[in-house]
């Protein structure tokens, strides 16, 4: 349906001033919704252009699934068993789901502006014709929240990179913070050589996919290996519906839910790097969406099966000290790196490109002024030395802001419940939906019924969204408050599931 001939009536015009003092920067409505009045579709709004070199259609469905199945995934067992094993799945797979209609409904307002290139330049255009105080609103509020969330998520993954490390070499006594500094280091090296561009690593995102399965299911067989008897703490039960179930517990599982599944803070950037964007929706619903529901659900109920109430932290904490430990925690941390290296170029790419803008508009005084045109073959093509450093020095100082972040908040599940409850909602769930009530995307379906539906699907989002904003966040603090005073604040060693003794790894399995 997205490759259909673009009839001349409908191709998108060129730019005009916007009457309402949006300036150069917004697609000329001209172009209408068709005779039936419907969302424009793909084909109505790719504008003519000449075939551009880009990403392929498989590195898309990697890129998805690289950045979605990532550090999150490994809390769905004890989500799963905060919630129970029936209403567990109910909410996974409906998370699942809604993130897949958020992600397709950030698609149609990119095709409606396929001129943007960001997050943030997407926010700008939708709201262009807005009032001032609006569009202020969106640009800053909005806007914002993608940096904002993208960084201390860099933060968890060099945390579960350097924790990989110390699972990995669980022997040597080294602290937490040493492990991430050392983690650190390889990322500096290897985002620096490999430069700006998404496209560095296309055989890497192949390989992301293949150790993140591999990662999940050494943990996975060992379990089938042992039994459920074997696996299961003293005391552990498995049930439909968790008999403790309480608000805390299931803001905390919406939370790791949340966090593991969405995806939309870095989807615009991947459209904008494919060949053909109007693939996005086949990308996603028709292969990367069945591959994650299965993965999330068989992580999820699999590990919930074999540990029952007694899951704890990460997967591999369900797991003993061991080889097939250290084969797991090798796999992760080789998973980690490469999807810090695809989410690390989109926020230090966006730093530098922004540099490289103020050294054109001569800003930067006593340095060479660089023309934009100069910028975007420093992000597409190769690096000269000087451009080489300035690259070093944007990736140097988010990878320092990103392990700062990683030691304030040193405990993988809360950290991750955080980011879930506080700004991934707002920039992956509010954003993309404002931005498409902002087009009218709802009121020009062809089925008013259709529109309703889809209307009062969006708001029950949006609601879910805001309580886990207030109420998941609140209760999340109180848990690390509480776990700074038990396990000790931030940048202490923090030894707990990667030295294999009974002092730091009590209640990791194997230590009972």
């Amino acid at each position: 349906p997205y490759r259909r001939q673009t009839p001349p009536a409908y191709r998108i015009t060129p730019r005009q001033p916007s009457p309402q003092g949006g300036g150069e920067g917004f697609v000329q409505r001209t172009m209408g919704y068709g005779a039936a009045g419907d969302m424009p579709s793909a084909s109505t709004l790719v504008p003519e252009r000449s075939p551009r070199a880009g990403t392929s259609f498989l590195f898309t469905v990697g890129a998805i699934l690289g950045d979605v199945i990532g550090a999150g995934i490994l809390t769905m067992v004890v989500a799963v068993a905060n919630l129970g094993w029936l209403l567990g799945a109910v909410t996974l797979a409906g998370v699942i789901v809604a993130n897949a209609h958020v992600a397709h409904v950030l698609w149609r307002v990119y095709m409606r502006f396929p001129e943007a290139r960001t997050l943030s330049e997407l926010l700008e255009l939708c709201f262009a014709d807005a009032s001032e105080f609006k569009r202020n609103t969106a640009v800053h509020v909005l806007g914002s929240t993608q940096s904002l969330a993208l960084y201390p998520m860099l933060g968890l993954l060099v945390l579960t990179m350097g924790k990989s490390l110390g699972m990995l070499f669980n022997h040597l006594h080294f602290c937490l913070p040493t492990w991430t500094v050392m983690a650190a280091a390889v990322l500096l090296f290897l985002q620096t050589w490999a430069g700006p561009k998404l496209g560095n690593y296309s055989a890497l995102v192949y390989v992301n996919c293949a150790s993140i399965v591999a990662t999940i299911l050494i943990p996975l067989v060992h379990m089938v290996y042992l039994g459920p008897e074997a696996s299961r703490g003293p005391g552990s039960i498995v049930a439909p519906i968790a008999p403790d179930l309480n608000i805390a517990g299931v803001l905390s599982s919406l939370s790791s839910i949340l966090f593991a599944t969405t995806g939309q803070i870095i989807q615009v950037e991947i459209m904008a790097e494919m060949r053909d964007p109007e693939d996005f929706p086949d990308a996603y619903v028709g292969l990367a969406l069945p591959f994650m529901l299965g993965v999330f659900l068989l992580v999820g109920l699999m590990g919930y099966y074999y540990r029952g109430s007694s899951a704890m932290g990460m997967l591999m904490d369900n797991m003993p000290f061991g080889g097939a430990f250290r084969v797991a925690s090798a796999l992760l941390f080789l998973h980690m790196a490469v999807t810090y290296l695809i989410k690390g170029t989109i926020g230090c790419r966006a730093l530098y490109r922004r540099r490289r803008e103020m050294l054109s508009e001569g800003e930067a005084s006593g340095l060479p002024n660089v023309q934009p045109k100069a910028i975007a073959r420093t992000i597409s093509g190769p690096f000269a030395p000087p451009e080489r450093a300035t690259w070093a020095a944007v990736v140097g100082g988010v990878l320092a802001a990103a392990v700062f972040t990683s030691q304030m908040i040193p405990f993988f599940s809360d950290l991750v419940d955080l980011l879930g409850a506080t700004l991934l909602p707002l920039t992956c769930w509010v954003g993309p939906i404002a931005m498409y009530m902002q087009i009218g995307g709802c009121s020009h379906r062809r089925d008013r019924w259709l529109a309703a539906a889809e209307w009062l699907m969006l708001v029950s989002y949006l609601g879910v969204a805001f309580v886990v904003m207030v109420f998941g966040t609140y209760t999340t603090l109180l848990r690390v408050v509480d776990n700074w005073s038990t396990y000790g604040g931030p940048f202490s060693c923090h030894c707990e599931s990667m030295w294999s003794t009974c002092a730091c790894s009590a209640y990791h399995s194997g230590m009972e």
